[in-house]
């Protein structure tokens, strides 16, 4: 009986031992030494557009579904294969249209400019009258004191001239006439002569008061031009700097007809000179330079063993010797691949994004790949 319960104990454990190896060989069957799935070199594209510029009439309306025509390509720099830098010239729009502007422009912010030196100088015309004005005052109002300190006087004397008259005899009716020559010796005829001097002197004081008024008048009368002329040359100097600013913004259209590349990279396609292009379009797709990148989209089990940072191999067919990459980004959930991307699961409808970050160059934009990854098996 213990001869037959040891034999049951052997013969169970050979078969546990021959479960466990089964198992293993499943495994391994299950589970190879490596896992090659396919992608394609992945770029972030550039795409450079046509500038918002119209070449037909501003002020016409834009019809809805109908492109804006920004103009004819007159110059193209570049095919598809080239590099460029930042900066280099890829093509240039007819600039005609925009050069008329800024030219038109220019003469609008000259005439400006100089409509605002014409009303300078005419407040400087004018304020020089008005201190001409103001010293022909000065001068008027001194000769009024002297011409009243004139007149008292000779109120003055007339009111003595008067009072040596009355005292006089009148037995003759004619006063005595003094030579030729010189003065009146009779205070008849000297009052005479004063009163005569006197209505003289009120009739040029009048005058002279009534030209003051004038200057007084003639003086407010530019100091209201010149408040005018004042007020006029501040709004003509905001419209010459609205014109200085139409000048910078014909500038600015003009450097847009240039276009420019924004980054270092390859030209993946170009356009024909003498092509009729429109506003906002796609005009050069570029691929910039940087660090190359695979994407693939694969199963749950391959994205298992594709976490951050494993590193894999990058084989293709043009490829003289494989790249070394590193798994940089794993998506967290499935997404629709692309109807491009191959797989080697034919029946895969979803997968798991992944991106590989690839040493050294080689890799065209677009192309396809094998990724090859190590199980530890």
């Amino acid at each position: 009986m213990k001869r037959l319960l040891g034999t049951v104990v052997i013969i169970s454990a050979i078969t546990a031992l021959i479960a466990v190896a089964a198992w293993r060989v499943a495994v391994d069957r299950t589970v190879p030494a490596t896992v090659e799935v396919t992608g394609r070199v992945y770029v972030n594209e550039c795409t450079v557009t046509v500038p918002l510029l119209r070449s037909d009439t501003p002020g016409e309306a834009a019809i809805p579904g109908r492109p804006i025509v920004a103009g004819r390509l007159a110059v193209v720099n570049v095919v598809a294969g080239d590099h460029v830098v930042a900066g280099d010239v890829i093509a240039a729009l007819d600039s005609a249209p925009m050069e008329a502007a800024l030219s038109l422009a220019q003469a609008s912010a000259a005439e400006a400019s100089a409509t605002v030196a014409l009303l300078g100088e005419k407040a400087d015309d004018a304020a020089a009258g008005r201190d001409e004005v103001d010293a022909k005052r000065i001068e008027i109002r001194t000769t009024l004191v002297e011409l009243k300190a004139n007149r008292a006087d000779v109120a003055a004397n007339l009111a003595q001239a008067r009072e040596l008259a009355s005292s006089l005899p009148t037995t003759s009716s004619v006063p005595p006439t003094a030579p030729a020559g010189s003065a009146p010796r009779d205070p008849r005829a000297i009052v005479a002569q004063l009163e005569q001097a006197l209505a003289k002197l009120d009739a040029g004081i009048a005058k002279a008061e009534a030209g003051l008024v004038k200057l007084d008048q003639a003086r407010a009368t530019i100091a209201d031009a010149l408040v005018v002329l004042a007020d006029t040359r501040n709004a003509a100097e905001f419209a010459a700097t609205g014109a200085q600013a139409g000048v910078a913004l014909a500038e600015a259209r003009l450097d847009l007809t240039v276009v420019r590349s924004p980054v270092d990279g390859i030209i993946a396609n170009g356009p024909a000179v003498g092509t009729t292009v429109y506003a906002g379009a796609p005009l050069v797709l570029i691929y910039p330079d940087a660090d190359t990148f695979v994407e693939a989209y694969v199963t749950g089990p391959d994205a298992a063993l594709l976490t951050m940072g494993t590193p894999v191999t990058v084989e293709a067919d043009y490829l003289q010797d494989p790249l070394d990459g590193t798994v940089t980004e794993v998506g967290t959930e499935y997404v629709y691949p692309p109807t491009a991307q191959a797989t080697r699961d034919i029946h895969m409808v979803r997968g798991v994004r992944v991106r590989i970050r690839v040493d050294g160059d080689g890799l065209p934009p677009g192309a396809p790949v094998s990724i090859v990854v190590s199980t530890g098996r």
